[in-house]
């Protein structure tokens, strides 16, 4: 997905008109397209025509085709015309040609290919069918959340300023997860629902402050590695380059095309998922790789000698995908914790209770503090409890209650001329009986 680009890096468009946008928040070229043709030109009244509007507008949505570059949209945009939604209705030979005099005039650079004007025409044909979203994402108080990540379908997009994002190239006919994720915000996740044609859907979504949640790993389901890939019907599949990456052993690839600069193209006969879009995956490889009277459609599998030719069918694939998801169990069983055998553990014996000469040694050093001020009743209960169950009578003699004791009648007495404070005195008369 392109990035948006700010109105004033665009060159074209006036410095009043950027400030009148401003005031209403128009702010780059994605907010130019998220703004109907009506209320631009009812904003813009005085400064600018509708035409200039139409023509600013063309060159933004050019903007978002992939490897589209800015003095390429402005010449279309301006000398044709031309806008996103109809530049694949044009012949290949008539956009190099006004490339061309654009070029003559200084007005590009340099002139593209036909090769990079078929891609740019493949890519605005992905965007005119696929859908298009524009998220709003806001936090407390109705404050746009700025940097916050937003993805859905393999892609990934931030936030600007306003809190806005915008998704392209969308497949129809199913539900769209979203997930918004933000820095000391809880993580968000919502579904859109299914479209069978193409809409352009706003969605506006509010966070709230809390724990973000951990970020799961997500690994993409081959069909290589054993995982089951089904496509639902109406779902396009993308081929995808893997720039960097090796062949993949046991891969079955074929010859998709052979390419102006000499290069083959081989794609992958397995498909994977990654992040909820079919695709299967292609290399470039160096023209030695095959042998020159190589057919196109040819299958090789990839062995460490290198590609080995083979006769493919759709039952020998069939063959091949269920023996590699049987190899793929067994591969799991043998490596979970259920499948492995483990040794009974042992159950902890429990602590055994104390003995009945602890207890008494408690009860009677509980008993010498209860007389004092402020003395707790957790003792006094446990205490009490030990007597209920007989397994004391009376107290030691030799072991005072009180510290204060009557000398005249040299036994126990809690209650003596020096007298604790009420609370304690009530306790050690109820112990004393």
């Amino acid at each position: 997905m392109s990035a948006a680009m700010s109105l004033a890096d665009l060159g074209v468009v006036p410095q009043a008109v950027i400030d009148r946008l401003r005031r209403s928040r128009v702010l780059s070229t994605s907010d130019v397209l998220r703004c109907p043709i009506a209320r631009l030109a009812r904003v813009l009244q005085a400064v600018a025509t509708q035409d200039e509007v139409l023509q600013w507008q063309a060159i933004c949505a050019l903007l978002e085709v992939s490897g589209m570059k800015l003095d390429w949209a402005v010449a279309l945009a301006r000398r044709t015309g031309t806008s996103a939604r109809d530049l694949e209705l044009h012949a290949v030979s008539r956009l190099l040609q006004d490339l061309t005099e654009a070029h003559q005039h200084g007005e590009v650079a340099a002139v593209p290919d036909t090769d990079t004007i078929a891609k740019l025409q493949v890519d605005a044909t992905r965007i005119r069918c696929g859908g298009v979203v524009n998220l709003t994402v806001h936090g407390g108080g109705k404050r746009p959340v700025s940097g916050a990540i937003v993805h859905c379908a393999g892609m990934q997009a931030e936030t600007d300023a306003n809190g806005r994002a915008r998704f392209l190239r969308l497949p129809l006919g199913q539900p769209l997860p979203f997930v918004v994720e933000k820095s000391r915000h809880a993580t968000r996740t919502v579904s859109l629902q299914a479209h069978p044609v193409q809409v352009v859907s706003g969605e506006r979504i509010v966070l709230k402050k809390g724990r973000p949640a951990k970020k799961a790993v997500h690994r993409a389901r081959s069909e290589l590695d054993g995982h089951v890939v089904t496509v639902p019907p109406g779902t396009r599949i993308r081929v995808v380059e893997q720039p960097g990456h090796a062949l993949r052993a046991g891969d079955v690839l074929y010859l998709a095309a052979r390419l102006q600069n000499g290069e083959l193209k081989l794609s992958s006969r397995y498909k994977q998922v990654e992040g909820g879009a079919v695709i299967v995956p292609c290399w470039r490889m160096p023209a030695g790789t095959l042998p020159q009277d190589a057919p196109v459609r040819g299958s090789y599998r990839v062995t460490p000698q290198g590609l080995k030719p083979v006769v493919v069918t759709a039952s020998t694939m069939a063959r091949w995908r269920l023996a590699r998801q049987i190899r793929a169990e067994l591969r799991l069983k043998a490596t979970s914790p259920k499948g492995r055998w483990k040794p009974r553990r042992k159950r902890p014996r429990k602590p055994r209770a104390a003995s009945h000469e602890a207890r008494m040694a408690y009860g009677m050093a509980a008993l010498q503090t209860l007389g004092r001020p402020g003395a707790s009743s957790r003792p006094r209960k446990r205490l009490m409890a030990v007597r209920r169950k007989g397994r004391t009578n009376g107290f030691d003699s030799a072991q005072p209650i009180c510290r204060h004791v009557r000398p005249d009648d040299g036994r126990q007495n809690p209650v003596g001329r020096h007298q604790p404070d009420r609370r304690n005195r009530k306790r050690l008369h109820c112990l004393w009986r």
